[in-house]
């Protein structure tokens, strides 16, 4: 007879086959398949796997992981496009993409404003900006008109009163913008989670599982120009590096971002 029992977190029976994912209530893995549970993808959990993330699935249009070294869209049909790509065997998680040492011109990512919920919206990433940092970063750019652009973007010396190195969204007009920034700064080499978007009526930012702050604005992809990860139409402004970018086209509940966050195991 098999018995059940709990042990530090871990429920197992006698041969440890039925496992808890602790990242999400009440789910489990079962001789290490996947399972889903509520609208999530829960990961593999088997010894000396490499983890694979839990996401929200609800209105996903697109989820790169890099893992591929091909900019494929492991989600939807939205692979992206670059002629200088670049990748990091030291992503978050698994691969990454790398900005610092390839990738310079960006990746186009084919999704436009016309393909998306123009009003409400969120992007989910792992960023890492190296030590020492001195360039702008565009992390991820609507690369229209600059009047009707929002982008989410490391500050170095582009808008005054806001630290450099910190991280923030905004709705350009040459940079007289309606934001919403870190009062931390980021570069120090380190992965950190970041969620931005727009909900209706405001942009919001999350850092590492934590609202930054929100900012009421009229803001929107409306150019109908492709979105980029990485920099703004091919610019270069990319000193960082990026994992597991997901587009959503919703507003992602302070719930999903943290299921995210844990689902990339914190910082």
């Amino acid at each position: 007879m098999s018995i059940l029992k709990k042990d530090n977190d871990i429920l197992k029976n006698s041969s440890g086959i039925l496992r808890y994912n602790g990242g999400v209530s009440g789910v489990y893995a079962f001789n290490n398949s996947l399972l889903g549970y509520n609208g999530y993808i829960i990961g593999d959990v088997s010894a000396g796997a490499a983890p694979t993330p839990s996401y929200p699935t609800d209105s996903l249009i697109a989820r790169w992981d890099f893992d591929s070294q091909n900019g494929e869209d492991s989600y939807g049909s939205f692979d992206l496009v670059s002629t200088n790509l670049g990748y990091t065997a030291s992503g978050k998680i698994s691969y990454g993409a790398d900005f610092v040492n390839g990738a310079y011109g960006g990746y186009n990512s084919s999704i436009n404003s016309y393909q998306v919920n123009r009003s409400i919206w969120s992007v989910s990433l792992w960023l890492k900006i190296p030590s020492g940092n001195t360039e702008y970063v565009k992390a991820i750019s609507d690369s229209g008109a600059q009047s009707g652009k929002t982008e989410i973007v490391v500050n170095y010396g582009v808008f005054t009163g806001i630290n450099n190195n910190s991280i923030g969204i905004y709705r350009g007009t040459n940079y007289n913008t309606v934001n919403v920034f870190s009062t931390a700064t980021y570069a120090d080499g380190n992965w950190h989670h970041v969620v931005g978007g727009y909900d209706g009526d405001k942009l919001f930012l999350y850092i590492d599982n934590s609202s930054v702050g929100e900012y009421s604005t009229t803001a929107n992809y409306n150019s109908g120009s492709n979105f980029w990860v990485g920099a703004n139409g091919g610019i270069t402004q990319a000193n960082h590096y990026e994992d597991q970018v997901y587009f959503y086209n919703k507003v992602l509940s302070a719930a999903e971002v943290s299921q995210l966050y844990n689902g990339g195991s914190g910082v």
